[in-house]
């Protein structure tokens, strides 16, 4: 259910109250029903107004009334998933799609709790269930562009989402997803078109003036990323990802110290943020602080367990700069030892073989290689860098400075490693 509707169920919520009430009992329902109707409907009400407690405690006093409504079960299941229980959400939605399996809200909901568990072929099962039952409920077609975006199919979110806006053209969140589908296509125009529109339509809606910052500095507008991250700030003074943000943005205008202070604040409100912890750590190592680097570096790898591949990169960079190149391998070859055969984690692990010495600059080139431009471009930014900085450690500087400025020219400038080239041929100069 959008929020939007149930911004109406909060407006009229007392006359949809007694709306449900009058008609269980033209239907000639036992009080007992009436009254679950009546619960579920204000338990309704108050998801609308965050009190999910509030909520689950009326659907629950529904279903012990009527334990055959399925809009309780729907209800309640809405607001276990808002507290972030996804099991007791799909387990209610389970219930109210055997009780009434023509109703497409439940299996949205459904569907949601199985995206938030990580299941998105379920997830899409579900809202394709929905959209089956009610060919123009915008929500489930909001829902499936969103599952389709995180499964990498930008080019069919897009058109779900484009779907969603036809049938609700005020919809800020098919927008807002829109637009990052369409970032995530590379294109960055319309993408910006859509974050305006949902700017528009929400002059106050931080997430949208968040990512539009992220795609303009993606697209190089970093004076733009800059502006609206601190609008966000406005909005929200303790929300660390616009911090985040906007640190990065200073950071790759060059602005080390605002962003170090943009990154501390971000770390002061959530002591456990890892993106702040890695692009600060990024900051440092531009500045050639390598013990500072190389402690946020490591903070990034506790944090973020599964994929700390290039922290554990650049840490072999700081450790080799340290002059402990031995110990700095052994670590590397410990842990990239244990990814063979990962195919997501194939050219991190080429990477490590060029720093370990076990292909040369020539096969990590090749291996650089690829069809889509998109990532050619972003793979050959990181091989010229690392390039360089094995150059550099041989004391090749004109040999580094050329490979730094290969990185560069590739214009990859989403890449840490186009930033960190850009500051080492700064360095040389």
């Amino acid at each position: 259910m959008s929020k939007k509707n149930l911004i109406l169920l909060v407006i009229f919520g007392t006359l949809g109250l007694i709306a449900m009430a009058l008609m269980a009992l033209k239907e000639g329902g036992p009080a007992r029903n009436v009254a679950a109707r009546f619960y579920a409907m204000r338990g309704m009400v108050k998801y609308g107004k965050d009190d999910f407690d509030g909520a689950i405690a009326d659907c629950t006093r529904a279903i012990q009334l009527h334990p055959k409504l399925a809009l309780a079960y729907s209800g309640r299941g809405l607001a276990r998933l808002a507290k972030g229980d996804a099991d007791g959400a799909i387990a209610d939605c389970n219930r109210a799609v055997e009780l009434a399996p023509k109703e497409a809200v439940s299996y949205v909901v459904r569907g949601q709790a199985k995206q938030k568990k990580g299941n998105l072929e379920g997830a899409i099962a579900d809202f394709n269930l929905a959209i089956q039952i009610a060919p123009r409920y915008a929500d489930a077609y909001i829902n499936r562009g969103d599952a389709k975006t995180r499964q990498n199919d930008p080019a069919g979110a897009i058109a779900d989402l484009s779907r969603a806006i036809e049938l609700d053209p005020k919809s800020v969140r098919a927008y807002g997803l829109r637009a990052f589908a369409r970032v995530k296509a590379n294109d960055l125009e319309r993408a910006l078109a859509d974050y305006n529109r949902a700017i528009e339509l929400n002059p106050k809606n931080t997430n949208a003036y968040g990512i539009r910052g992220a795609a303009k500095a993606k697209k190089g507008d970093l004076d733009g990323a800059i502006a609206d991250y601190s609008r966000v700030i406005e909005l929200d003074p303790k929300a660390p990802r616009a911090y985040v943000g906007r640190g990065n943005a200073r950071s790759m205008k060059g602005d080390f110290a605002e962003a170090v202070t943009d990154l501390n604040r971000a770390l002061e409100l959530d002591k456990n943020n890892s993106h702040a912890c890695y692009y600060r750590g990024s900051v440092y190592f531009m500045e050639h602080r390598w013990a500072e680097a190389m402690a946020d570096f490591r903070r990034v790898c506790e944090l973020k367990k599964r994929e700390p591949e290039y922290p554990l990169l650049y840490i072999w960079l700081i450790r080799v700069q340290l002059g402990q190149r031995d110990a700095a391998s052994q670590e590397l070859a410990a842990h990239f030892e244990t990814l063979g055969g990962n195919p997501a984690k194939d050219w991190p692990v080429k990477i490590a073989n060029f720093l370990l010495d076990k292909i040369t600059e020539d096969g990590l080139m090749a291996a650089a290689v690829s069809t889509d431009v998109i990532k050619d471009h972003g793979q050959h930014c990181e091989a010229w860098f690392f390039s360089g900085m094995k150059r550099l450690q041989a004391g090749d500087k004109t040999g580094a400075a050329d490979c730094f400025r290969k990185s560069v020219a590739t214009e990859a400038n989403d890449y840490t490693e186009y930033h960190f080239a850009r500051a080492e041929l700064k360095a040389l100069q």
